[in-house]
Parts: C-alpha cells; sequence; structure tokens
C-alpha cells in the first residue's frame, strides 16, 4: 500500500507540474509517464515475469530504455523493439511515436483485440486516438484516456489516473 501511495504522489507530482522544467527533457517525462501509466493499470491476465514495453514508431525514444528492469508488480520491465505486427500481441503497453501514420494506425489494428495498452502522442494519433493519448501544448504533458477502449480488452484503469487525465472518454 505505500508503494503504492508513493507511485501515486509521484504521478501527481508529475502531472501537477505540466510544465517540463528545461533540466528535464520531455522525453524524460514521457517515459515516466509510461511508467507510471503501467502502475495503475490492470491487465485481464497479471503480467509475470516479464512486463514488455514495447516501441514502435520512427523516434528511438531512448529515455525509455531507463525502465528496463524497473518492478511493474511483479514483472520486470523489458523495453522492446519489435520488428513485425505478429510480435506486438506479447506487449503488455505499446508506445507509438512518430510522423507515418500508416505504420502507426497498422502496429495499433495489430493489438485492436488483444489487451494491449496503447499509448500514443495525440499529434501521431492521427483522429484515431490510443487508450491514453499523451498531449503536448506549449511545453505542458498532459493525457486523455478512452476507457471505452480499454474495457474492450479486459482491461482496467485505476480511478486514480483516470481524476489525472485531462479528459476521460
Amino acid at each position: 500500500m505505500l508503494r503504492m501511495q508513493r507511485a501515486v504522489a509521484l504521478l501527481a507530482m508529475l502531472l501537477g507540474c505540466w510544465q517540463a522544467p528545461a533540466a528535464v527533457p520531455l522525453e524524460q517525462l514521457k517515459a515516466a509517464f509510461l511508467y507510471n501509466f503501467a502502475l495503475f493499470v490492470e491487465w485481464p491476465v497479471t503480467p509475470k515475469g516479464e512486463f514488455n514495453l514495447c516501441l514502435v514508431g520512427s523516434e528511438r525514444f531512448e529515455a525509455a530504455d531507463a525502465l528496463s528492469g524497473k518492478k511493474v508488480g511483479g514483472a520486470t520491465v523489458r523495453v522492446r523493439r519489435p520488428a513485425k505486427l505478429d510480435e506486438l500481441r506479447s506487449c503488455h503497453m505499446l508506445y507509438l511515436s512518430g510522423s507515418d501514420r500508416n505504420a502507426l494506425e497498422r502496429a495499433r489494428s495489430a493489438v485492436e483485440t488483444a489487451p494491449v495498452l496503447t499509448v500514443a502522442d495525440a499529434i501521431d494519433a492521427g483522429g484515431n486516438p490510443a487508450m491514453i493519448s499523451l498531449i503536448t501544448e506549449n511545453s505542458h504533458l498532459s493525457f486523455d484516456i478512452d476507457m471505452h477502449a480499454a474495457a474492450r480488452v479486459g482491461i482496467k484503469i485505476s480511478s486514480r489516473l483516470l481524476r489525472l487525465a485531462r479528459r476521460v472518454y
């Protein structure tokens, strides 16, 4: 319980500072958001052993590599960059970034019926948002949540995370 309270406090602190200080690059802030999202989500089957955080898109997003080895529940985070669409169904969380909307849509479609939490930069979401859309406006970072899309595949999002969202659908 104490661990959960600390995670809530960290996420609240990050979200309360919407604007990333010059010393904290936006990429690192996004990585922190991804990790905290994972702490406040429940999958239909609890990840055991490894928690696969998959990255798809044209951006390298090296800050996410710092999440490798951290714990989500009892599972250890493993950051992956799958080369094939059929590998995406083994992901627990899929972060979509970059400007190739067709490639991002193919990746999103590949996991549409799988219990994979999809997170995308809103600019990359292209009218079909992910379960969680990261929004960057004037150096401020916030997020929207499509809880119905998550529920369709059995993913439950904590009410604590829902309260911190800019919008919940």
